[in-house]
């Protein structure tokens, strides 16, 4: 009533209250670790902390204050259980399992969920199924109480005190490539145009060696595919990449393979695969062991407070043309602390990778690789930070940082065609910006975009042109009468 602010606990995530006001669960913003407190947050004490590699969310209460709810699953897959246990953090009783973004816990032993799913039609589901509220054991089969073609996400769930209405926010997003004509200097763009024009996602990879086409990934058809097409055209030719959803299309230096990385969610794995330019049977190319993070390349979004953002994407390969016939793909392994992005090169028809670089941090957002192969450009996304870039010479192991001058916020980069400057995609609060960065820290807008999310600078090979993903959202919030 006075206004006054209170401090009831520190490092923490969310926080839940119990039915009697009388203690919390605090969430830690790693997802790691849920602790129990009292009201003014006395007597903390751990209630259970995740296994190396998965992760809680959405931990709530349930009626009578003797269990709680919550997600659990692996970190970077799309699948969760639903799961309850005893305010002791023991007898832990599994709900469900399923693509689950969101959840919340009636009184009457209702759960209602969101789960999406790729194909053949992205598409948010509203779920529900029942528990005995008080010993969280699983009554019949889920039901589904509503399907939205084309959403993105419809969360987070949250319901009225009397149980009687749920709130979320239904958001949908449309990704297209743009094609950007530079000047002669290359700090201005002339003219620009949409490549793709369906309302689907689509994300520019890499262009062919002439310029004249691109490869792309697209979700047009189900969950993420490749395809190539022409400038001079929009309509795109499906690569022969199989059923499962893939990433990173790139056209390997001697022009006669594409090589791509294909992504399974039940184990969680990723391998490095190649297909011939003109058609034919898919083979692999070498197993991949490192984490599948952020997989979903259509759901990223600025937002503050977001522990990451768009170009966060790995595994993730590029294919420079002058670095003798090898590409190079970057990886996330490790978790937590140890977390590490490593850089290798590897023979697109043997496999054998060759490791370049690495760089500490589970929260690396973006790299990529000079077109000579010479240096490796790492970057982390921050609201109000975000704004340096990491160089390492593989060769020499030298590293030095470029300090952005005027702009934060970057969330995307890519080196130019002649390997002098970078070229670098920011989040604001109202859009994104596309900058062109050179290497002592000096940056030029080259355009800025309102009310549009702006990522994967891909230049052309002679440096006129400019692939570039501009994704839109629409986000409005709805009640629903049970």
């Amino acid at each position: 009533m006075t206004g006054a602010v209170e401090p009831l606990a520190g490092e923490a995530a969310a926080v839940a209250a119990s039915p009697d006001g009388t203690q919390m669960l605090l969430a830690d913003d790693e997802g790691r670790q849920i602790t129990l407190a009292g009201s003014r947050g006395e007597s903390p004490r751990p209630l259970f902390r995740a296994p190396a590699g998965e992760i809680f969310a959405a931990v709530q209460w349930l009626a009578g204050g003797k269990r709680i709810g919550y997600l659990h699953g692996p970190n970077g897959a799309p699948h969760a259980w639903i799961e309850t246990r005893d305010i002791e953090g023991a007898d832990v009783r599994p709900v469900i399992e399923a693509n689950i973004w969101s959840v919340v816990f009636a009184a009457d032993g209702k759960i209602f969920y969101t789960t999406r799913e790729g194909e053949p039609q992205q598409t948010v589901s509203l779920w529900t199924i029942s528990i005995d509220p008080k010993s969280g054991a699983r009554l019949g089969q889920p039901s589904v109480l509503a399907r939205w073609p084309g959403a993105v996400a419809a969360d987070p769930l949250s319901i009225s005190a009397d149980g009687r209405r749920i709130g979320l926010t239904k958001q949908f997003a449309q990704s297209d490539v743009y094609l950007l004509a530079l000047d002669t200097a290359g700090r201005a763009i002339t003219t620009s145009r949409q490549l793709t024009t369906d309302t689907q996602v689509d994300w520019p990879a890499q262009w062919t060696h002439d310029g004249s086409s691109f490869l792309f990934v697209s979700a047009r058809t189900g969950s993420l595919r490749a395809f190539r097409q022409s400038t001079a055209s929009d309509t795109p030719q499906a690569i022969g990449t199989g059923a499962a959803p893939v990433r990173s299309p790139q056209m390997t230096a001697d022009g006669k393979w594409i090589v791509y990385v294909e992504m399974t969610y039940q184990p969680v794995s990723a391998r490095v695969m190649r297909v011939p330019i003109d058609g034919g049977p898919a083979e692999q190319v070498m197993p991949l062991s490192s984490t599948v993070a952020t997989s979903d390349l259509q759901y990223f979004i600025a937002m503050p407070g977001a522990g990451g953002t768009g170009a966060r994407a790995f595994p993730d390969i590029r294919c420079p043309r002058a670095f003798g016939g090898a590409c190079v793909i970057a990886e996330l392994r490790g978790s937590d602390t140890d977390a590490q992005v490593v850089v290798s090169a590897f023979d697109p028809l043997t496999g054998q990778p060759r490791q370049m670089a690495a760089a500490k941090g589970g929260g690396l957002t973006f790299w990529d690789v000079s077109p000579d192969g010479s240096t490796v450009a790492f970057g982390e996304f921050a609201w109000d930070g975000g704004d340096r870039i990491t160089l390492v010479a593989p060769a020499t192991g030298d590293r030095r940082e470029v300090q952005v001058k005027d702009f934060k916020n970057i969330v995307d980069v890519a080196w130019a065609a002649d390997g002098r400057s970078l070229l670098a995609a920011t989040a604001t609060l109202h859009g994104g910006e596309l900058l062109r960065v050179m290497l002592d820290g000096r940056a030029v807008l080259l355009r800025r975009f309102q009310s549009q999310n702006v990522f994967a600078p891909r230049p052309s090979p002679d440096g006129r042109s400019l692939l570039l993903g501009v994704q839109q959202y629409n986000s409005n919030a709805w009640v629903i009468e049970r």
